[in-house]
């Protein structure tokens, strides 16, 4: 149930902002972007991992975890309704779960993909992830044309899920756009930041990963030193994070978030990277508001 405070004086009932929970009835959205550039086949830093499977590995440890933390019994709760767009070439933006066809909305239900058959061993975790998001690297890097085709879907979310956590946009990237210039991404997401719901505006992480592991930023707050002009853009394009999320990342992940802290990072390794993304799908995760 959403966190409410009271105040009598003027006997007014005031809804803190990103406090609703998903629930059945009013589920979350969480629209991933991935980077499926050629590029992407380059080794993961010091990972074992290319780019390209290390970002499927992420996405899919993230389906898996968002499955068992709406688990009932032997159900999962249709809690969240979930995209997945691949984007490469010059302007190819794809949906990037094959197995699993999204809905006439553009987004497919939890429920859908806890269905799936198709398991990979995670052996850094020693966990078996669902294989829903498949690797893929070719192309260009179209990201300002991936970012307006998810705009539709976001905003058709909002507009029918009017009590739900507004819904979170996530952008896994190696590279700069080749659709436009880096510069242009703060007003290219503004039309995103300003999707809202009753509780918030919509949230957009950028998730910067990379060959070169030196100068890593994460969750950084304005006046932090960032490695590059590319960062900074990227830092001007993704939300102020909630508190109720930085206090989530705190506590649960032991991460050192500041005040006013963005979704972002820049240089993230494999292990930052899974747990950036539990930190993106954890707002309004907390239970049911069904009667």
């Amino acid at each position: 149930m959403a966190f409410k405070h009271f105040i009598s004086i003027h006997f007014l009932e005031v809804n803190m902002p990103y406090e609703y929970n998903m629930s059945s009835n009013d589920p979350g959205c969480i629209i991933v972007m991935i980077d499926q550039s050629g590029s992407m086949n380059e080794q993961w830093g010091r990972s074992k991992y290319k780019l390209s499977w290390g970002a499927a590995r992420a996405v899919n440890h993230m389906i898996g975890e968002l499955i068992e933390r709406c688990r009932k019994g032997d159900d999962v709760a249709p809690r969240v309704r979930l995209g997945f767009y691949g984007y490469s070439n010059d302007h190819d933006v794809n949906w990037a779960a094959k197995k699993f066809l999204p809905d006439a909305d553009g987004l497919v239900s939890l429920v859908d993909l806890a269905e799936c058959e198709d398991v990979v061993e995670d052996d850094e975790n020693e966990i078996l992830l669902p294989w829903v998001v498949e690797e893929q690297a070719y192309g260009r890097t179209p990201m300002k044309t991936a970012f307006q085709q998810v705009l539709s879907v976001a905003e058709n979310f909002a507009q029918n899920h009017p009590d739900s956590f507004p819904p979170v946009i996530v952008n896994i990237t190696d590279g700069v756009p080749t659709d436009c210039d880096e510069s242009e991404l703060e007003g290219i997401v503004k039309p995103l930041m300003n999707i809202d719901t009753n509780d918030g505006a919509a949230l957009v992480f950028n998730l910067h990963i990379s060959p070169d592991p030196s100068n890593p930023a994460f969750l950084p707050s304005p006046g932090d030193t960032l490695p590059d002009s590319y960062a900074e853009c990227l830092f001007a394009a993704s939300s102020v994070l909630p508190e109720s999320m930085a206090q989530i990342g705190r506590e649960d992940h032991g991460m050192d978030i500041g005040e006013g802290a963005r979704c972002f990072a820049f240089n993230a390794d494999s292990a930052r990277l899974v747990k950036l993304l539990s930190l993106a799908s954890s707002g309004g995760a907390g239970g049911d508001r069904e009667a």
